[in-house]
C-alpha cells in the first residue's frame, strides 16, 4: 500500500518532510534569536561571528528547503514512485542537519558542508527532473 492509502492524506511523505524541516526551522530561527539577543543586534551580525554564523546557517536553511518542498509536493501528487519520495526527502533533511554542522567560517569547505549542499543540489535537481519528466509522460 502505498504512504496515502495507509494515512488518507494526499502528500504524507511531503507532510512528513515538511514537518521535520519546519522543526529544524523553529530551531536555527531560535539561534539567530538567541544570539540577536545576546549581542543587542537587531539587524546585520553587528560583527560578531556567532551571530553570523547563526544567520548563514538559518540564510541556507531558508533558500534550499522551500524549493526543495514545493518539488516534493508536485511529484508526490503527480504519482511519483514512494522511494523517490523518501530518497527526496531524506536528502533534503540531512543535506540541511549536515550543512547546519559543517558550516564553520574557520574551516572553509568542510566535508560536512560540502556533503550538505551535494545532498540539497541532488534532492533538488532530481525532483526537478522527475517533475519534467512527468510533465512529458502526461502531454
Amino acid at each position: 500500500m502505498t504512504p496515502a492509502a495507509l494515512t488518507g492524506l494526499p502528500l504524507p511523505l511531503t507532510a512528513l518532510f515538511a514537518g521535520l524541516c519546519a522543526l529544524l526551522f523553529t530551531v536555527f530561527c531560535t539561534l539567530v534569536i538567541v544570539n540577536r539577543g545576546r549581542t543587542g543586534t537587531s539587524l546585520g551580525d553587528g560583527g560578531d561571528e556567532a551571530l553570523r554564523l547563526a544567520i548563514r546557517r538559518f540564510g541556507n536553511f531558508t533558500e534550499f528547503v522551500p524549493i526543495g518542498l514545493v518539488l516534493m509536493a508536485v511529484i508526490e501528487l503527480n504519482g511519483a514512485a514512494e522511494w523517490m519520495l523518501w530518497a527526496m526527502g531524506g536528502l533534503l533533511v540531512a543535506g540541511r542537519l549536515l550543512h547546519f554542522c559543517g558550516l564553520d567560517p574557520n574551516k572553509g569547505a568542510t566535508a560536512g558542508r560540502v556533503a550538505g549542499i551535494a545532498a540539497n543540489l541532488i534532492a533538488i535537481l532530481g525532483g526537478g527532473v522527475v517533475a519534467i519528466v512527468q510533465f512529458l509522460d502526461a502531454a
